[in-house]
């Protein structure tokens, strides 16, 4: 998700670990799931300069291992 909404001009970071109490009681989440992490989406004030230079996918993963 983090990596598509880069692609799409939006900011994201992985917030987790930490101060997880308060996330079910401010977006309503039943007792029955478990919050592991947040992952919050937005627009940067300033725009990215540059471009993630990734290799492929085909370098890094294989269907086989």
């Amino acid at each position: 998700m983090v990596l598509t909404a880069w692609a799409d001009g939006l900011g994201s970071n992985w917030g987790g670990f930490g101060h997880r109490d308060g996330v079910r009681e401010q977006v309503g989440l039943p007792d029955i799931y478990e919050v592991l992490g947040v992952v919050p989406f937005g627009y940067p004030r300033h725009a990215v300069k540059g471009k993630k230079n990734r290799k492929p996918v085909a370098e890094v993963a294989s269907l086989g291992r």
